[in-house]
């Protein structure tokens, strides 16, 4: 067995848990891994840490998890969950046509499409400014920056079977999107890649603050593939109608704030599924002596600020509850 400790992806941060939480689901779905489980160990800060049955040292697991990257993000632009509009807000009538067709084909071992549909909102609950369909709450985009739009792009950016542009060849493709997998992975993240950050990263939107360039001069910058690593996430978060709210799993009644776990024990992706749909940890004060015996060390929360359009962004986290082995830290 074999584990490895993926120093870009820190569990304090949103992206950096959402991006934890796709690849999980990522690697399930390889065959090239056994039993692959997430933890967290604490350093200075929450990293998170991948365990795997199949490989028998870092090096070799490493190179797997790069390998099964690439090899899930052949050809996903074209994913049929990520080609059927530019955005969520549509009609509520298309919506459950779109449902209706994909359930006819979801079975037990095909259900992706119907799971990322359901995450991203229900026929039943409506915008209350416009009669679309109200989306997820992870839906921060608004403007010419449509959601399932912004996402494509990014998957095609890391496609590694995309066309080269000129100069390059297949080759230095494929090399580039390794690269920013494992920069993804190990970090440090550079905010070099001119793509959306979807609103799920703190600092996407702080850089501008140290700019000498207006925000709309310099254009978004994010880390692409821990963007979309966190996409990849989504299915975990399925949405429900409540009265007539749309509830996003993992964020608070009103949608403004999310909150996620941070536990010791390493745990499959239907735990982690388990685990987020807690009632204890969206609530103000996080009981861990509820949480504790399930593994649960901490809890983080990060406010979800958005604007009259719809625009919004996660903010820094703060630690809600736990916590108290981080290097550092009081017990």
């Amino acid at each position: 067995m074999a584990k490895t400790a993926l120093t870009g992806l820190v569990g304090s941060h949103p992206l950096g848990a959402l991006a934890a939480f796709g690849l999980l689901r990522v690697i399930s779905r390889s065959s090239q891994f056994a039993n692959p489980r997430l933890s967290w160990q604490a350093e200075d800060d929450w990293i998170a840490v991948l365990h795997d049955n199949t490989w028998s040292d870092e090096p070799a697991l490493r190179a797997a998890i790069i390998t099964a990257l690439l090899t899930h993000q052949e050809n996903r632009p074209l994913a049929d969950f990520l080609t059927w509009g530019e955005d969520i807000k549509v009609s509520p009538d298309k919506y459950a046509e779109l449902l209706r067709a994909k359930a006819d084909t979801c079975t037990p071992s095909s259900r992706e499409t119907v799971d990322y549909l359901t995450a991203f909102g229900s026929e039943t609950v409506t915008a209350r400014s416009t009669p679309d369909v109200k989306p997820t709450a992870f839906h921060m985009t608004a403007g010419q920056q449509a959601f399932l739009k912004s996402a494509r792009e990014i998957a095609l950016s890391l496609d590694p079977t995309r066309p080269p542009a000129r100069g390059k060849n297949s080759a230095e493709v494929t090399s580039e999107t390794e690269k920013a997998f494992a920069r993804a992975l190990l970090g440090p993240w550079r905010y070099e890649d001119r793509y959306h950050s979807l609103g799920w990263d703190p600092a996407a939107e702080a850089l501008h603050a140290l700019s000498d360039i207006a925000p709309t001069a310099a254009g978004p910058a994010c880390e692409r593939a821990s963007v979309w690593l966190a996409f990849e996430a989504l299915p975990l978060f399925p949405t429900a109608p409540v009265g007539n709210r749309l509830h996003t799993r993992a964020f608070d009644e009103r949608s403004e704030s999310f909150s996620w776990p941070i536990w010791l024990p390493p745990i499959t992706v239907g735990t982690l599924t388990s685990l987020l749909g807690l009632r204890e940890l969206v609530v103000l004060n996080p009981p861990m002596e509820q949480l504790l015996p399930r593994g649960v060390v901490a809890v983080y929360r990060s406010a979800c600020e958005r604007d009259a359009n719809g625009r919004g962004t996660l903010r820094n986290a703060v630690l809600c509850a736990g916590g108290g082995i981080l290097r550092g830290t009081e017990a």
